[in-house]
C-alpha cells in the first residue's frame, strides 16, 4: 500500500525542501487519511508547496449531488506553523498596523461623503506605504469587480509584505 504521507516527504526533497523547512503528519479519520503539511519556515511559498502536494490528494465525489463520498479519501491540508506566524506577527507589529492603515481609510472615506476608498499598498525598504489606487478595504465581497478585503485578509498581506512575497508593483487581488 503506497504511503502517501512518505511520498510526499519524497516529493518535497526532491524540490529542495528539508523536514527542517517543513513537516508532513498522516492521521486517520474513520475510512478516509488526512495528511498536514506544516510550513516551519515563513519565507517558503504555501502557494508553490500546494502545487507540489496537490497531486497526492484524493476525493471522491458524487456526480450528481457533488457531495465528497465517504471512505477512501485521502485529503492534503498545507499551513503555517500557527505559533510562527503569530510570534512573526507580534514582532513586527503587523495587526496594529493594518489597523492604522484601516482608521486612515475609514477617515478618509467620512471625509469624502462615506463612498469608501481604495488603497495601493507597496513596499519602499521596509516602510509599507499606501495611496488612494487599488485596493479596497471593507467586507471581504468582491462588488463591481473590485475585491474588499478583510481586515484579517490585510493582515496576511503586511505579512507577506514583511516576509518579501510581495514585492514593490506587485498585484495584490
Amino acid at each position: 500500500m503506497l504511503d502517501v504521507a512518505n511520498e510526499i516527504r519524497k516529493e518535497l526533497k526532491n524540490n529542495g525542501y528539508s523536514s527542517r523547512e517543513i513537516s508532513v503528519r498522516k492521521r486517520h479519520a474513520g475510512y478516509s487519511s488526512a495528511i498536514n503539511v506544516t510550513i516551519k519556515d515563513l519565507t517558503i511559498n504555501l502557494k508553490d508547496i500546494k502545487k507540489i502536494v496537490h497531486k497526492f490528494e484524493s476525493v471522491g465525489w458524487d456526480e450528481r449531488t457533488g457531495e465528497i463520498l465517504s471512505g477512501g479519501n485521502t485529503f492534503v491540508f498545507v499551513d503555517y506553523d500557527y505559533m510562527k506566524l503569530c510570534d512573526f506577527r507580534e514582532s513586527n507589529n503587523i495587526e496594529q498596523e493594518a489597523k492604522n492603515i484601516l482608521e486612515k481609510a475609514n477617515a478618509k472615506a467620512k471625509e469624502i461623503n462615506n463612498r469608501g476608498i481604495c488603497f495601493k499598498l507597496f513596499k519602499d525598504n521596509d516602510n509599507i506605504l499606501y495611496d488612494g489606487e487599488y485596493l479596497t478595504f471593507v467586507n471581504g465581497f468582491t462588488y463591481n469587480g473590485h475585491t474588499h478585503l478583510t481586515p484579517d485578509h490585510l493582515v496576511n498581506i503586511l505579512t507577506d509584505i514583511k516576509l518579501g512575497k510581495i514585492k514593490g508593483g506587485d498585484s495584490l487581488v
